[in-house]
């Protein structure tokens, strides 16, 4: 008999554990690389962001001292104020536009559409901080007048004092929201990167660890059964699991059902008492491995025609008492009657 593999895939039970395994561990590690890959995306936009609110704050900052100046310094005469007009006025309109401009591209920015943790919270205090720049543009145009060739600089100037501060608390309010959701972020990349991690090598200890143990027992009992068959115990069966092993364990269950049948057989011979107990034993050793039914011995004597039915087991009525030698040379190499009367009759048993 052959073995035959298991069906399906449980003939790649043990391969299939081991691929199935390094493919989900592939995903995890892509997962992980990509989510590495966003957070450093996202780190070069909080720099990017944290760069322009060093700016704003320099530029606020200057823009209040030049305030705090003008105010100590007020020109008292009007080649003086001409001076000033020609460069603070010009100075300060140019810090107006590059301080609307920073607050304008922070409330704008990426973490107003959700790329950092906390970031919605980040985004109304920068359009809060928007909102209160242009209420404060407006009031800083109604001090310096509409005449631009005679701006009211000292008006202005008093303007800037006195709402310094609260232009400075927005700026800092949205600055601290904004540093928040950069470290809840931070915290989040670290966090998902940790688990990540953690998933891959579980996954790896799941998918090599257990594949290995059931491959160590698959070898174990495949050991186990060639030591009994050594010792000359033929009771193996092949385990009922199904997977690479099953094939040479059931090739090693027909090789012991063959021995213990052939060790019968010649028990059978050595201890039979006479011809019919030989016959009778016999056919029980064989239909351990094949679907036997009956059993006869034709005896040829030497130079005869015919061969003479011996002994059968079990006993047949009508079963031919002779056949003729052509009968047996036609069933050579197969060993196979396909006519004549032996096969009829048992044909009709």
């Amino acid at each position: 008999m052959i073995a035959i593999a298991p069906p399906g895939w449980t003939r790649y039970r043990i391969r299939g554990g081991v691929a199935l395994a390094v493919v989900v561990v592939a995903i995890l590690v892509l997962a992980v690389v990509r989510f590495a890959q966003r957070g450093m995306e996202a780190g070069l936009q909080q720099a990017e962001l944290l760069g322009e609110v060093a700016e704003l704050r320099a530029v606020v900052a200057q823009y209040q001292r030049d305030g705090e100046r003008y105010l100590r310094d007020a020109p008292r005469t009007y080649p003086d104020y001409e001076r000033d007009r020609r460069i603070y006025y010009a100075r300060l309109q140019d810090d107006l536009d590059r301080i609307g401009e920073r607050i304008g591209q922070l409330a704008q920015a990426p973490v107003s559409a959700g790329s950092l943790a906390g970031a919605g919270s980040a985004a109304a205090d920068f359009s809060a901080l928007r909102n209160f720049w242009q209420d404060y543009r407006q009031g800083l145009a109604e001090r310096i007048g509409a005449d631009r060739e005679q701006p009211r600089l000292e008006w202005a100037a008093e303007y800037l004092v006195e709402h310094g501060e609260a232009l400075q608390s927005h700026i800092d309010s949205a600055v601290e929201r904004l540093e928040d959701a950069i470290n809840d972020q931070r915290r989040q990349v670290m966090t998902g990167a940790s688990w990540g991690m953690a998933l891959v090598l579980l996954v790896l200890a799941l998918g090599f660890i257990l594949p290995g143990r059931l491959l160590v027992r698959r070898i174990g009992s495949t050991l186990v059964a060639c030591e009994r068959i050594a010792e000359g115990d033929f009771g193996f069966r092949a385990d009922p699991d199904r997977d690479e092993f099953t094939p040479l364990q059931q090739a090693l269950g027909h090789v012991s059902a063959r021995l213990a049948t052939s060790l019968g057989l010649l028990d059978s011979v050595h201890h039979g008492h006479n011809l019919e107990q030989i016959l009778g034993q016999l056919r029980q050793s064989l239909s351990a491995i094949w679907p036997l039914d009956w059993v006869g011995l034709y005896r040829t004597e030497s130079a005869a025609e015919f061969s003479t039915l011996a002994e059968q087991s079990p006993e047949l009525e009508g079963m031919p008492q002779t056949l003729s030698a052509d009968d047996l040379h036609s069933a050579a190499p197969y060993l196979a009657l396909r006519h004549g009367p032996l096969p009829e009759r048992l044909a009709a048993h």
